[in-house]
């Protein structure tokens, strides 16, 4: 059974810095903002297929991963 836990506390973490950085006033830098979407994709990608099949949705196709003394293609 896959545990939400982690997916839970990362979405809490965002929910409760982005209140407080919009109290600041100031507009958040694109590049925040895209990343805070991602993120949030991400976690909810995560829910639906799982953390192993999300990460592999979101490598890129050069990521390296490694696998006990290997290193290779993440995605492979």
């Amino acid at each position: 059974m896959r545990s939400s836990l982690p997916v839970a506390a990362a979405l809490c973490g965002l929910f409760l810095i982005c209140p407080i950085e919009a109290q600041r006033g100031e507009p958040l830098p694109p590049s925040l903002v895209k990343m805070i979407d991602t993120e949030r994709a991400f976690a909810a990608r995560a829910l639906v297929v799982g953390w192993k099949q999300a990460f592999l949705d979101y490598f890129s196709d050069d990521a390296i991963g490694f696998d006990d003394d290997q290193v290779g293609l993440a995605k492979d």
